[in-house]
């Protein structure tokens, strides 16, 4: 059949001539194409360092917004420079192609130049915190579980440990303390950890293989990237820090956690004396000792503590006789000795126990003792 219809084609006259080729005007147009695609890309890269300028300046949303606004200038730049935009030719296509070409050129070089190495809009990142409690004897316990110091079984320093990350560079790490009180201790450098000394903290948590493993995998994270600083918690109560990481922009965030320091008074010289027949006191021999009925009994403590006994906000006297279950309130006496004298315990038996409650209501008890009153 086509065989035959171009017979017929070719009997009635028709011949196929393709239009004439406009060298001239196909040169034009690429040329007027180039161009425009060159001060698009141009245009962009202007753009992109203007959004720069904002960013820096701390402004990054209004770098968004002008690099986006501005890509309905360039239906005026391109006449401006030279480029032929009444033409027929020049389509919606052209136009949808320049603003393609323009937003990709823009947010691609601005969001480069945002970056390291060219800039560092990331702040650092205090990413967690482990506190160990140092004893006495220079041994390290993991405080984490629940952020608990007793002084006076674990010793009178607590490290803290921060975990700082940067996308570039951690500069400089600091800590500010403040006491239970409400003092602020300064501000003051932390140092970068070393790897024997991590060691040496988790050395009674991890005393086995797998748990060894997980500190190394610990180290191999964050290893370059802890700081230590240590404080001597001499007061009981809640103790404040504020830890700081700064990257080598100056661009820095802070992280803050706290310790609750438990540091029981210690009581000590506890002396029960009854008094004689001739009324001067003597000691009561044993427990269950036999006093007399009417016979006055003295008890004598001494109770030291890091700080304060007395305590201004408690009703109460701070150091208790209980007896039988109840309180009685001693009196204070020269130093740290306090003291109490009664006479009024009926026939029979009884319990003696000193109580001293002292900052931040926490308590210590004293030794038993039981006496028979006859």
């Amino acid at each position: 059949m086509a065989k035959k219809k171009r017979k017929d084609e070719a009997e009635d006259g028709y011949e196929f001539k393709p239009d004439e080729f406009d060298r001239t005007e196909f040169l034009r147009r690429e040329f007027r194409d180039a161009k425009a695609a060159y001060i698009t890309i141009g245009y962009a890269l202007v753009m992109a360092l203007a959004s720069l300028g904002l960013t820096h300046a701390g402004q990054p949303h209004l770098g968004i917004i002008l690099g986006i606004l501005a890509v309905l200038f360039l239906r005026h730049l391109f006449p401006m420079l030279g480029v032929d935009t009444s033409s027929d030719t020049f389509k919606a296509k052209n136009w949808l192609s320049s603003v393609a070409v323009y937003l990709f050129t823009w947010i691609a070089v601005w969001i480069l130049l945002v970056n390291p190495p060219f800039m560092d809009m990331g702040t650092p990142g205090v990413e967690k915190f482990e506190v160990f409690g140092l004893d006495a004897d220079g041994n390290y316990t993991i405080l984490n579980n629940t952020n608990d110091l007793n002084l006076f079984s674990r010793g009178e320093t607590a490290v803290i440990v921060a975990f700082v990350v940067d996308n570039v560079e951690v500069a400089e790490v600091h800590i500010e303390v403040e006491d239970p009180t409400g003092n602020i201790l300064g501000t003051s450098p932390m140092t970068s950890i070393q790897r024997d000394d991590y060691d040496l903290y988790h050395r009674y948590e991890h005393q086995i293989t797998e748990n060894q493993a997980i500190l190394d995998s610990m180290w191999d994270i964050y290893g370059d990237k802890m700081f230590v600083s240590s404080v001597d918690c001499v007061l009981s109560g809640e103790w404040k820090y504020e830890v700081t990481g700064k990257d080598t922009q100056g661009l820095e965030s802070t992280a803050r956690g706290s310790i609750r320091v438990t540091n029981p008074a210690v009581v000590s010289n506890t002396e029960f004396w009854r008094e004689t027949s001739t009324g001067v006191y003597a000691s009561l021999p044993a427990q269950g000792a036999g006093v007399g009925n009417g016979a006055k009994l003295l008890v004598n403590v001494t109770v030291t503590d890091n700080q304060p006994i007395d305590y201004p906000s408690l009703e109460l006297p701070d150091v208790f006789l209980v007896v039988d279950g109840v309180e009685r309130a001693m009196e204070k006496d020269v130093g740290n000795q306090w003291r109490i004298i009664f006479n009024d315990l009926e026939l029979g038996s009884h319990t003696l126990q000193v109580l001293v409650v002292n900052y931040h209501i926490h308590q210590t008890l004293g030794p038993l003792m039981d006496i028979t009153i006859n």
